[in-house]
């Protein structure tokens, strides 16, 4: 998706995936209050988010995940463009939405 989406180099999309999974894990791991705290400063943003069904929890977890991670400081220093993000967010929320769940269902320890 980096690659297709955003037109970013192999070093970035490792980069990005070596923090982003940590980052992914450690969300699952909180509780909804946590969750909320996190996305709350997000939530005017992402209310705007594609897939426009998607649920406000889940577009949150977007941006905390994915958007404020590596990307964003690609997004303003160069290679990603305001496309690229747009596109990324959207594609992301799927694959998302399926590890929280199984997160949820079976938790790291």
């Amino acid at each position: 998706m980096l690659t297709d989406v955003c037109h970013v180099g192999t070093e970035l999309r490792r980069r990005w995936a070596t923090t982003s999974w940590p980052r992914g894990e450690s969300y699952a791991a909180l509780d909804d209050a946590a969750r909320n705290v996190l996305i709350s400063p997000f939530a005017e943003e992402v209310a705007g988010y594609e897939p426009a069904a998607s649920p406000l929890e889940l577009k949150g977890a977007v941006a905390v995940i994915v958007r404020s991670s590596l990307l964003e400081e690609a997004h303003t220093h160069g290679p990603v463009e305001a496309g690229g993000i747009r596109g990324i967010t959207t594609m992301a929320a799927a694959p998302l939405s399926h590890f929280l769940a199984a997160r949820r269902r079976y938790r790291c320890r």
